[in-house]
């Protein structure tokens, strides 16, 4: 019987597995490629073959699966798993694995952003609304603030040979025709947040427009772990900021 940790995000997974003092690691996508059932499925069958195991479960969007919660939990049974499976939102693992149940406010940032703080005693969470009104500073907002620069700069007409580098490189992953791509088949969450690694990329070398972007999504996290804080009265609290990087965006 192994002990099996699944973090499930929106753009990619990560899963491991402990038995006999060992630990095995896997990956799958995430839940916009596919659904959150075979997502987890894929996840779990990275680390452990069919049987009776320990499996815990952090998933993005937990609070607002309802009914499916029991699906998902009845397709690994289905599947042949067997043993105690346990759900949480990925963002009270994440606080887990930070604090051990210690006080403390947790930045969960990646493709979508939510903060919890928790002490035992209450919790106070702060965004991870989605990325349509909620997600500030995600790795979604940061691909849409770039791809939206870029979409601009197009359409004002930029200079042949004289493209931003974060024009070129969203041509690059959609296509030389950037307007007409995005109103024929606009990008997917997951495409969109991909982005976000290039953007960093683009500010390692000192480009103005990337750098902005990112400081302005770090002001974002920032803000929302403030808001967590004052609520929760717990200033002084220790806060950490975990994520994974967005997937690489599509050639």
């Amino acid at each position: 019987m192994a002990i099996v940790g699944v973090d499930i995000g929106q753009s990619g997974s990560r899963s491991v597995a402990i038995e006999a003092g060992a630990s095995r690691h896997g990956q799958a996508g995430g839940y916009w490629s596919d659904a959150v059932a075979s997502t987890l499925l894929a996840a779990v069958g990275a680390v452990a073959a069919v049987g009776a195991h320990e499996i815990g479960v952090g998933l993005s969007g937990y609070h607002r699966m309802g009914d499916d919660r029991a699906r998902i939990v009845d397709a690994l049974a289905a599947a042949g798993y067997r043993g105690t499976v346990v759900l949480a939102d990925d963002a009270v693992t994440a606080h887990l694995g930070a604090f051990g149940g210690g006080a403390g406010a947790v930045i969960a940032a990646g493709t979508g952003a939510v903060v919890l703080y928790g002490d035992g005693r209450r919790a106070v969470s702060v965004d991870g609304l989605g990325h349509e009104l909620g997600d500030r500073g995600s790795g979604y907002a940061i691909g849409r603030s770039a791809l939206r620069d870029a979409l601009l700069e197009e359409e004002t007409g930029a200079a042949p040979g004289r493209e931003s580098a974060l024009l070129n490189a969203a041509r690059r992953m959609l296509g030389e025709d950037l307007r007409r791509r995005v109103a024929d088949a606009p990008p997917s969450v997951d495409e969109v947040a991909s982005f976000a690694r290039v953007v960093a990329e683009t500010a390692r070398s000192g480009d103005v427009c990337a750098v902005r972007i990112l400081a302005d999504a770090g002001a974002e996290l920032a803000r929302s772990a403030t808001i967590a804080l004052r609520r929760a009265d717990a200033a002084a609290a220790e806060v950490c900021l975990i994520g994974a990087s967005p997937p690489r965006a599509r050639r």
